[in-house]
């Protein structure tokens, strides 16, 4: 724990004698609530704290924007129907593997909770 404090004062004095970035104790808690009320994925975190350190805005994921979740969900069911037929018939331990494929080709645009919420919707019987 006192290596950790070391580092942060140190990594806080660096940054505050540069006079770089927007980073600061309320930005970060902002930051911080944010990603515990599930506004921000993990990965929209990572590059915002990453825009608050440098002052350079990252941009965003791109494929994100490219496909909403339940066509993704969609497309992930067609390219393993046995895998999406087994789920649909009520083999939930199949959730993990759809929700890591949707996570992955999301890239950080969806959280895990919204990717699970997807795939039970279209999994329900029509």
């Amino acid at each position: 724990a006192l290596t950790l404090r070391w580092i942060r004062d140190e990594a806080w004095r660096h940054l505050k004698a540069s006079g770089r970035g927007g980073l600061s104790g309320e930005a970060l808690v902002g930051l911080a609530t944010s990603v515990t009320l599930g506004e921000r994925t993990r990965a929209q975190a990572q590059a915002a704290l990453r825009a608050l350190i440098t002052g350079v805005e990252a941009p965003p994921p791109e494929a994100a924007e490219a496909i909403d979740l339940p066509t993704l969900v969609q497309a992930l069911f067609t390219e393993a129907p046995d895998l999406a037929a087994r789920l649909k018939a009520g083999e939930t331990r199949l959730e993990a593997h759809f929700i890591g494929q949707g996570l992955r080709r999301g890239q950080g645009a969806w959280s895990a909770s919204e990717v699970a919420l997807a795939l039970r919707a279209a999994a329900k019987p029509s």
